[in-house]
């Protein structure tokens, strides 16, 4: 058996190939320490719980929580992977293996994800592993695993750009080609919002939020693009603006080998941010843009590579949100406060927040195990709806423990007259059987707890409930109706409310604050 030269650039690349997937483990894991326990992150909880039922609209996400144990270790795993992608990319664009493997671990926009339990650092990973495993002569393989990141999260769509770096030839270039067309067939319902968007539908059915969720028209394009980049100027500095740019031009700049590589880096980089921000306008978050950071971080890592440490600088903002965000959700959720870091100009963090929980979050999370105990087999349990359909953290682990329950959405639209009376009809139609769950004490969130639509409606629920914690809930014994709160309220009835307290409440933590006066 034969041995690698000393010289090698696989020799060269050992020590941070260890190296600089452990930092980032470390640094994700200290970010997931700080913002606490629970299904935190965009969709955390409906992958959580969907890694049981199954259904969820991204199938490869559960299957990879199922494998791995929970959302949160699969991002702080992806966020190990990222980084070592980024060492074994680095001498493909001439680069630093150390100085780009620090650089993707500790970046602002993929760090700070890594650290909750959404879809969208592990999409980032399987991404880049496809680019990597392309670039290592894998071309077709690693092509198709790249698109199969699409059934992660569709969000690391700009990664696969990054292929470019695998074609030396026509035959490499036909290779990504046949594996992107046949990922893209077998993703292609994952698509549809950018391919045939459904306006009104939101997010989820559309990517062209800037123009009414339809295709912008080619006159409106280069408004479109001009508020983009409006957009991208005015993105905060904890997301690495403007230092991660400047890095990135420098890197293309530098003279070297594979100058053809990192330009077209480049490029890929700065299309990517202006291709989201113009797509989703004033619906823009800055989480939506790491994927296509990814290119600059690699650029970066280039320009770093005599002083490879400093890339660890982008971890402060990242951590420094994180904490922020952790604070506010310990005053939301009445959590146990830790300490956080400060970093200049990070003020407002409610829009992260809400990406990520509700007020109550946390206890929504113990009712779920409460009534998952106490529920009667194929008993309704009925739920306010609430801001961003946050209702699914007490119904997807629910339905996961319970699968015999009937869960009822309860909205404006199913009352057929005013509040009060369309609470009383809930009311009398549960007293057959069946759980109310419902917001009281709104007046301790900063966040938005409900829809302003639904605010009438959970006044009116609330007149006859109460509670020590966030939220309400009453369990009446029966057998239930056969029809849901919903089609009941629907057909509204004289009846009277019924009386206030007996109600079984979720366990507080002892070191929960009291209940606001």
């Amino acid at each position: 058996m034969t041995t690698a030269p000393p010289n090698s650039a696989w020799s060269r690349v050992k020590a941070p190939a260890v190296l600089c997937p452990l930092v980032a483990v470390v640094l994700a894991s200290i970010g997931a320490f700080w913002i606490g326990g629970g299904a935190v992150g965009p969709d955390a909880a409906g992958a959580q719980a969907a890694s049981e039922l199954g259904g969820h609209p991204y199938p490869l996400h559960p299957f990879l929580i199922k494998l791995t144990g929970s959302g949160r270790f699969l991002s702080i795993l992806a966020a190990g992977v990222t980084a070592f992608c980024g060492v074994r990319l680095a001498p493909v664009l001439g680069g630093s293996p150390l100085a780009t493997g620090l650089a993707l671990g500790a970046a602002p926009l993929l760090l700070a994800p890594a650290t909750g339990g959404g879809g969208d650092a592990p999409a980032v990973a399987m991404a880049l592993a496809g680019v990597a495993v392309a670039c290592g002569g894998q071309v077709f393989v690693g092509a198709l695993l790249a698109t199969f990141s699409l059934a992660i999260k569709p969000i690391a769509l700009p990664v696969l750009g990054l292929l470019f770096l695998s074609v030396r030839s026509r035959r490499q270039g036909g290779a990504v080609f046949l594996g992107l067309a046949i990922g893209s067939v077998a993703c292609r319902s994952l698509l549809e919002p950018l391919l045939a968007p459904r306006p009104g539908s939101g997010l989820l059915g559309s990517w062209w939020l800037s123009s009414g969720g339809n295709f912008p028209s080619l006159g409106e394009l280069p408004a479109l693009m001009g508020a983009g980049t409006s957009l991208l100027l005015d993105l905060p500095a904890w997301t690495g603006h403007p230092v991660l740019g400047i890095l990135a031009f420098l890197g293309a700049a530098l003279p070297g080998p594979a100058r053809r590589e990192r330009i077209g880096a480049l490029g890929l980089g700065l299309l990517g941010l202006l291709a989201v921000a113009t797509g989703l306008g004033d619906h823009l978050r800055p989480r939506y843009l790491g994927p296509a950071t990814v290119p600059l971080v690699l650029l970066a890592g280039v320009a770093l590579a005599r002083i490879p440490w400093v890339a660890l600088i982008g971890a402060w903002p990242a951590l420094a949100l994180v904490s922020h965000v952790a604070g506010l959700r310990a005053l939301e959720e009445d959590l146990s406060l830790k300490p956080m870091l400060l970093f200049p100009g990070l003020k407002d963090v409610a829009p992260h927040y809400k990406d990520i929980s509700v007020c109550g979050g946390a206890e929504l999370a113990r009712l779920a195990e409460e009534l998952a105990e106490k529920m009667p087999t194929d008993s309704e349990v009925v739920a306010l709806r609430l801001r961003d359909g946050r209702e699914g953290d007490l119904f997807w682990p629910l339905q996961a423990a319970r699968p015999d329950l009937q869960l009822t959405v309860l909205t404006a639209d199913c009352c057929a007259g005013e509040p009060e009376a369309c609470a009383r009809t809930v009311w009398e139609h549960l007293r057959s059987g069946g759980a109310l769950v419902s917001p009281l004490h709104r007046e301790r969130c900063d966040t938005e707890v409900v829809d302003p639509a639904e605010n009438p409606l959970a006044v009116a629920l609330g007149a006859s409930m109460e509670a020590n914690g966030h939220f309400a809930h009453r369990i009446f014994s029966g057998i239930g109706t056969g029809e849901d709160a919903c089609q009941a309220a629907r057909q509204p009835r004289a009846v009277a409310p019924p009386r206030s307290g007996a109600l079984h409440r979720a366990p507080r933590d002892p070191g929960q604050r009291n209940p606001a006066p």
